[in-house]
Order: C-alpha cells, then sequence, then structure tokens
C-alpha cells in the first residue's frame, strides 16, 4: 500500500490536536471536581464573622466560605438586579448595603423579588428590617452574573441595573465596601424568596467533550485507513510496453481487413460488455455506513456522558473530606523548636500537612515525613505555600539524622498536649492518630485525612489540584 505524505502529515496533525484537546478537558474536569470539593468544604465549615476584623477580608480568603454579618441595612442604596428568572417568572435580585457594627459595609443579596408585569421598572413592595439585623449567608464575588451587549444596563446611579461590580459601586458611592457580597441564606421576614441555585461545575460536560475529541481522533484515523484502502483497490498495475512497435503497412493492412460490418460489430459486442456490467447499488455501501457510525460515535458519547453517566463531583479525592470541617482549636498551644509557646492557630495562612507521633519516630512516622516532604517538593514553585508540622506529643530529645533529613521552616517540630490533638483531629475505625496524615487548608480548617499506609502519588495529586484552584494560602 502505499502512502501519500500530505495527507499524512495531515491526518497526523489532526490526530495529535484532538488527543491533546481531549486530554485538556479531561484535566479540566478534575479541577473542577477539586474546585466543587473545596466548596462543598468551605460551606460546610464553621461560618466567619464579618466586620470582627479590624481590615477589609480577601476575597480569596472568603469566597464560598459560611459567614454571619451584624449591622444595619441601607434601603436608600439599594440597586435591583434585572432578568433574575425564579420559576420561569421574571423578576430582580434585591442587593442592599448592610453597614456592619464592627466598621465598614458589604453588600447583601438579599433575595429574589417578582417583576410588576404590568409596568417593568415597577418594584413590588418588600420589607426591610428597621435597626441592627442578623445576617448569615455564603460569600460570594458577585450578585451572580446576566448576559449583557455591552455596558449600558450596569452604568453607575441606576437602581435598576443588569450586573454589578462591588469595586465599582464602592466607587460610586463612596463606601467602604467589603470585596464580596453575602448570598443571604436566613429568613428576615421580608418576603423575599431565597432559593438559591446550587454552584454547578459542568464536570460532565467537560467529560463529555473529552470523549468527543478523543472519538474525533478516531474518526481521522479510520477515515485514513478507509481512503488509504480504497486508494488501493483502485490502483491499477501497469503493464510492460511492448518493444515491437506494429508498421505503418500493418495497420493499414487490418483495417483494410475489416469492414464497416466487423467495426459495427465490435462496437455493439463493446456496448453489450458494459451494459452487462452490475450498476453501482449507490454510495452507501458497506464501507461508507462503517465510516458514518465510526462518525456518530463520539457524538452518541457525549451525550450518553452529558445525559446518562454524570459523575459525581467532588468523589475523586484520595483524601476523605472532614465534614463538617474542624478550626485549629484557639487553646491549642504548642512548644516550637525554641522552646516558645504559641497557639498553633498562627501557622494558619498556608496549607498545613500534618502528623502526630511521639519524638522517638519509628519506622511509621520518618516514612510519613519522608512521603510530606516529597510531596511538598513535588508541588515545584507552588511549594512555599505548603508547610509540613510533626506534632510531637512529648517533649523527648529529637535524633540529628531526622532534624538534618527535614530542617526548618520546611518542616515544623512542634510539642502538643496529645489529648488535645486527639480532640481535635479525628480516625478512621481500627487505627490511631499516628497512622494518618492530616491536610490543614489556609483559613486553619481541618478538610482532610489521609489513610494509614498512604499513597504519596495519590496525596500528591490531591494537594496539586487544591494549590492549582485554591487562591488563599
Amino acid at each position: 500500500m502505499k502512502i501519500r505524505l500530505w495527507p499524512t502529515i495531515l491526518i497526523l496533525i489532526v490526530v495529535a490536536v484532538t488527543v491533546r484537546l481531549g486530554f485538556w478537558q479531561g484535566d479540566r474536569a478534575h479541577q473542577k471536581e477539586a474546585l466543587n470539593a473545596h466548596i462543598v468544604a468551605f460551606e460546610n465549615a464553621p461560618a466567619q464573622r464579618v466586620g470582627a476584623q479590624p481590615m477589609p477580608l480577601q476575597l480569596q480568603s472568603i469566597e464560598f466560605h459560611r459567614v454571619e454579618a451584624r449591622g444595619e441595612f441601607l434601603p436608600d442604596r439599594v440597586v435591583f438586579l434585572d432578568n433574575r428568572p425564579y420559576n420561569d417568572q421574571p423578576g430582580f435580585y434585591v442587593v442592599m448595603p448592610l453597614k456592619l457594627e464592627g466598621g465598614g459595609v458589604v453588600l447583601v443579596n438579599r433575595g429574589w423579588l417578582p417583576r410588576n408585569l404590568a409596568d417593568r421598572t415597577g418594584i413590588e413592595h418588600y420589607d426591610t428590617p428597621k435597626g441592627i439585623v442578623d445576617v448569615q449567608g455564603i460569600a460570594r464575588a458577585n450578585a451572580t452574573q446576566a448576559f449583557e451587549l455591552g455596558h449600558g444596563g450596569s452604568a453607575a446611579h441606576q437602581e435598576i441595573r443588569q450586573n454589578l461590580d462591588v469595586a465599582s459601586y464602592a466607587k460610586e458611592t463612596g463606601l467602604a465596601l467589603q470585596p464580596f457580597v453575602i448570598q443571604q441564606t436566613n429568613d428576615t421576614g421580608d418576603k423575599l424568596v431565597r432559593d438559591w441555585p446550587a454552584p454547578t461545575m459542568g464536570v460532565e460536560r467537560n467529560y463529555g467533550y473529552m470523549l468527543q475529541w478523543w472519538g474525533m481522533a478516531v474518526v481521522a484515523i479510520g477515515f485514513g485507513l478507509y481512503a488509504a484502502r480504497r486508494a488501493a483497490k483502485k490502483a491499477k498495475p501497469v503493464r510492460p510496453r511492448k518493444t515491437n512497435k506494429p508498421t505503418l503497412k500493418a495497420a493499414v493492412e487490418r483495417v483494410s481487413r475489416s469492414g464497416p460490418r466487423t467495426r459495427n460489430r465490435r462496437k455493439m459486442q463493446t456496448q453489450t460488455r458494459h451494459a452487462r456490467q452490475p450498476a453501482n447499488k449507490g454510495s452507501w455501501n458497506k464501507g461508507r455506513w462503517m465510516l458514518a457510525l465510526v462518525c456518530a460515535v463520539p457524538v452518541i458519547a457525549s451525550y450518553l456522558m452529558y445525559y446518562v453517566f454524570k459523575p459525581a463531583g467532588g468523589t475523586t479525592s484520595y483524601g476523605t473530606l472532614i465534614d463538617p470541617q474542624r478550626p485549629i482549636p484557639a487553646q491549642l498551644i504548642v512548644t516550637d523548636e525554641k522552646g516558645q509557646s504559641m497557639p498553633l492557630k498562627s501557622l494558619q495562612g498556608k496549607w498545613l500537612m500534618v502528623i502526630v507521633n511521639g519524638s522517638d519516630c519509628d519506622e511509621q512516622c520518618a516514612t510519613r515525613l519522608y512521603f510530606m516532604r516529597q510531596v511538598r517538593v513535588l508541588q515545584s514553585c507552588e511549594r512555599d505555600r505548603v508547610v509540613n508540622i510533626w506534632l510531637r506529643t512529648d517533649d523527648k530529645p529529637v535524633s540529628d539524622v531526622i532534624k538534618t533529613a527535614y530542617p526548618q521552616p520546611d518542616t515544623r517540630m512542634l510539642v502538643a498536649d496529645g489529648k488535645s490533638v486527639a480532640a481535635w483531629l479525628p480516625v478512621d475505625d481500627g487505627t490511631k492518630l499516628t497512622d494518618h496524615i492530616f491536610l490543614v487548608d489556609p483559613n486553619g480548617n481541618l478538610m482532610m485525612r489521609f489513610p494509614k499506609n498512604p499513597d504519596p502519588k495519590k496525596i500528591n495529586a490531591d494537594l496539586g489540584k487544591l494549590l492549582k484552584w485554591s487562591r488563599i494560602g
């Protein structure tokens, strides 16, 4: 079979591009699963108090967390976000600033309000609590975004807008706003609907696209093989040329011997022979049916992945998610390498991998320290966001070999009270506290526990996803 150069190169390029795009979509799906797990963990963490801090909170550290705020609504600054349907009924989101007791202001998406069908700009009646009110909800980067052509619908100094940017609204009003919006969840008797849609990652869509791209690669390969096979069938063998060419005299004699009847008879025989050949039964022969089937496979697979086999987000992590999360106890005091006491909570702000063991550090302890060090190193440029912590349950001296192999500040060796640590860190059934590696997020919440005799490659995969998609720490 003769292979043509340029068609082959073109098919190889198509295969390489579609396979790479399939892997890209698969990676996007894994990243979204990690982010979804992070969102679920944050939503189940203890609520953070807004306004208790002297400085504004960072969006990266608070987004998707449960929050609480106490203050007074400013109804004269309300903004109604248009084109927010609920159960196929048009309406608005009511976004109103809340002046915090501790200082500062935060925007609150109070809920959904139906539109007046007789007057598009008419606002139905709703109640606003007077005085100090307690608000509970989820911190979000904005009060949802709706599709918008241009920015006229979101211009400043309009009561009804399409979208609302927190930073722009702060400049417009001069309010010292927190950089997020509270999506209110508690009822304050104001006749607003708070049936908030759950954040969706669209993981199944990425898996469908992944199969579709890979299916296209298979189609390209199949089409190339099919085209090569047809070209081989159509190729005719080259007959060797005769060396003894007929002379002009012989040709004249052969034409003179064949009269008109002979020539007509030969013409009729040729037409009859051509007529006896079987007619083409159509273009949809067996080979083309197979090609059509191969082309349909990626489309069918993507639809099955999207509508039938929907993967559950957040279930692919190797470690066990701690639900609800457990914050570092404020009363958990540890002793550092210099003999000074400090709260363990002071280390929050980075991702903490934690083990618990006595200072003698047996073989199992040394193995877990080694795994933690290697996992941290594998994070490459992100490794400075991770700190390994060994909580020692006694104050005996640590061997020089361990100190040399795991120096500060990459690995902290802190003395802690064993009972206080055991009350904070949960274990699996049939295991001990010294069997696990624990993961604490930069907000100081215990969020994940890895099993006994862990696989460092899987720990690395979990931590890599969290570092890639988390904007804190």
